[in-house]
């Protein structure tokens, strides 16, 4: 029997972990290498499996991140390959800037940034040395303990529903979450309101299913303490090609055009790629979809004869089809 891993949110940046001083007990055997940071930006030079975190800085200073209790799979290769390359960023995820990085290893390992102001979100990149797959603790020194810590939130996609899951850490004068949804990732509106029950050191976890579902949806968490003050989770999209009733229509055997009818598709900016046999791209058309009924003509009479597929790409539908050039 085989199985695949499933990375974890914390797998990617916009995923990370918050930490603060509060230990947060994880491990990144199931985290994949990371194609959003390089090696030397983590003192590494390779990247196996790599796990993101984020703090804000308390207090103008030096901020800092201690893993304790280290215990890797491959102890027995030596000491120096049971520990972490270690990066420091700042920024947002698709644009961070390294501000510096460590190596260390053994059961413990810490890390230090240089001088930052108070406010500052710092986000650390940790990544096995040798590719170890180990279990520890993380903890972020003069950084905020915020009113609520999560491990992650991500959506499942259900035959009825997004089912959206998260898991608290740390809940602490902690009230409410609000469930925030919306279709272009700039605009929300709160669609439910989730009472935490969470203890301030153990973990919480909480689900919600959204039945009113659509092609593209994006979601995002309020996090309200005793106080009235909140933060922002971050944003996650669920796409559901499933439910789109466009229809598609062309003739599957064309000469010089190729005549395609595209009907009851949602607004969107669409790729047209026809993709040879052997994979190469040998005609991209970008158009606009409009409500209602949209026509194209794509030019294949310098295409040589043979079977091709046609790659309709957008960012609420995405379907290959193919035909055959005569």
């Amino acid at each position: 029997m085989s199985a695949r891993n499933y990375p974890p949110p914390n797998n990617l940046c916009s995923g990370a972990s918050y930490i603060s001083s509060v230990a947060l007990n994880d491990q990144n055997s199931c985290n994949k290498a990371s194609s959003e940071v390089t090696p030397v930006q983590l003192c590494a030079f390779s990247l196996e499996n790599t796990a993101f975190y984020t703090y804000y800085v308390e207090n103008n200073g030096i901020s800092s991140i201690q893993l304790n209790n280290i215990a890797c799979d491959n102890a027995d290769l030596g000491v120096d390959n049971t520990g972490f390359q270690i990066g420091f960023f700042v920024g947002t995820c698709g644009a961070l800037t390294k501000i510096g990085c460590d190596v260390g290893a053994g059961g413990s390992v810490s890390a230090t940034t240089g001088w930052l102001p108070a406010g500052t979100q710092v986000f650390v990149a940790i990544d096995g040395n040798s590719g170890s797959n180990c279990s520890y603790t993380i903890t972020a020194f003069n950084a905020m303990v915020l009113p609520v810590t999560i491990k992650y939130f991500t959506a499942w996609k259900r035959a009825d529903a997004n089912r959206l899951t998260w898991l608290t850490t740390s809940e602490n004068s902690f009230s409410h979450f609000e469930i925030e949804k919306s279709t272009d990732a700039e605009n929300f509106v709160k669609i439910a309101s989730v009472a935490g029950r969470g203890s301030a050191n153990g973990n919480t976890s909480y689900s919600y299913d959204d039945k009113e579902m659509r092609t593209m949806q994006y979601y995002r968490l309020k996090y309200v303490d005793i106080d009235g003050n909140y933060t922002y989770s971050n944003v996650i999209r669920v796409g559901r090609d499933d439910l789109t009733n466009a229809k598609v229509i062309f003739n599957n055997r064309v000469t010089s055009m190729l005549a395609l009818r595209i009907i009851d598709m949602p607004t969107d900016k669409l790729s047209i790629k026809v993709i040879d046999n052997s994979g190469r791209e040998i005609k991209t058309q970008n158009v606009i979809i409009n409500p209602g009924e949209n026509s194209f003509n794509l030019n294949t009479g310098s295409i040589p004869s043979g079977f091709y597929y046609l790659l309709l790409s957008g960012e609420n539908y995405k379907r290959t089809f193919s035909f055959v050039k005569s």
